[in-house]
């Protein structure tokens, strides 16, 4: 079994697979920017994640949503096969072939089925280019935007994704001085062209004109780094998740509150927008157990380590918006937010993966 490498990360990543796929085999120190890097070089990608220094063995294991979920579904998805170490020393490969109950657990089910030394996942055809980035729109047009948002998400083909982000305005090239640390709502959009290469149709801008637009045509690395600055190795961390149907005018509300009275200048909530491939896979199709859900929130406390004196007014934060959002949640978050999250973790959808963790 393959000894994991920093300088051997990668390998088989040009390999042809079905549909035009390729395969990627990943060790589990490799970090999401690596292995963009390594896929862009043949025109692919592994759905995963929206910030490069995270880790690919969490997000394939957890589920793992991203840019490209509602294309290609989640990276707990297009894993197709691993190397893992159980319990009691046993070293096997997991796979559709070979032990595809383990497999199943694998996908979305966490860390409790073994030690996982290898990864090999379907890579998919994106780029090097997409049509994608952030629109900037003033936080007291947030109704404005939602208003015209719920229809115009529902509507939208799976080639489209969207992010929503009520931070403060970022630091970025795209955004006037002025308006930094301005409380605000980024829209990130990202159209993932049909396999046949017809462009799927936004069709108009969601709702409100933006303050800043910096939608074009742009690497797909350069996307997945787009919320890097905000989320910093170093930084302290506490947040809550769940996920919504729909995104209601009284759920906004609450975020939009808090959002202006955040105890942070670098906390914010972020709602991902789910649906189109995710849902293909049917209920007990994976330990991943969440296929109908509309809508992803995340409320995320985030202060320096010199802030530390206010770690518990930052965590209070993240706990009162969330009781605000808790009615309208289903009470389920993915294992990929669990060990932070201290919300209700759901179990695995089938009990199946519970007889391989008893082993």
């Amino acid at each position: 079994m393959r000894r994991p490498s920093r300088d051997r990360p990668l390998a088989d990543a040009a390999d042809r697979g079905r549909g035009g796929c390729g395969r990627v085999r990943v060790d589990p120190g490799v970090l999401l920017g690596e292995l963009d890097a390594a896929n862009q070089a043949h025109g692919r990608a592994v759905p995963a994640g929206i910030v490069t220094h995270t880790g690919i063995a969490g997000l394939s294991l957890g589920g793992g949503i991203g840019w490209l979920m509602r294309r290609f579904g989640l990276t707990a998805d297009s894993l197709i096969e691993a190397d893992v170490v159980l319990a009691d020393g046993t070293m096997l490969r997991a796979s559709e072939d070979e032990h595809p109950d383990l497999l199943w657990g694998l996908r979305g089910g966490g860390g409790n089925f073994g030690v996982v030394t290898s990864f090999t996942s379907r890579a998919h055809p994106v780029g090097p280019t997409v049509l994608a980035g952030p629109m900037l729109f003033p936080l007291d047009r947030t109704q404005e935007v939602m208003d015209v948002y719920g229809g115009w998400s529902e509507a939208a083909p799976r080639e489209l994704t969207t992010i929503l982000n009520f931070r403060g305005a970022p630091p970025a090239p795209w955004v006037p001085d002025e308006l930094h640390g301005t409380p605000g709502l980024v829209v990130g959009v990202l159209l993932v062209r049909r396999s046949r290469g017809r462009g799927a149709r936004p069709g108009a801008d969601p709702g409100a004109r933006p303050a800043r637009r910096a939608c074009a045509p742009r690497p797909f690395v350069e996307l997945q780094g787009l919320f890097d600055a905000a989320v910093q190795p170093g930084w302290h961390y506490y947040w809550k998740s769940s996920e919504v149907a729909e995104v209601s005018a009284d759920l906004v509300g609450a975020i939009v509150d808090a959002t202006e009275g955040r105890t942070s200048p670098r906390s914010y909530t972020i709602v991902f927008q789910l649906g189109g491939a995710i849902s293909d896979v049917p209920e007990g199709g994976s330990a991943y157990p969440h296929r109908a859900a509309g809508f992803d929130v995340n409320v995320n406390a985030v202060w320096l380590p010199e802030e530390a004196d206010a770690a518990s007014e930052h965590v209070g934060w993240a706990r009162s918006l969330f009781a605000e959002i808790e009615p309208a949640a289903r009470g389920r978050t993915s294992t990929s937010w669990a060990p932070r999250a201290r919300t209700g973790c759901a179990r695995p959808t089938a009990p199946r993966s519970t007889r391989r963790s008893r082993r």
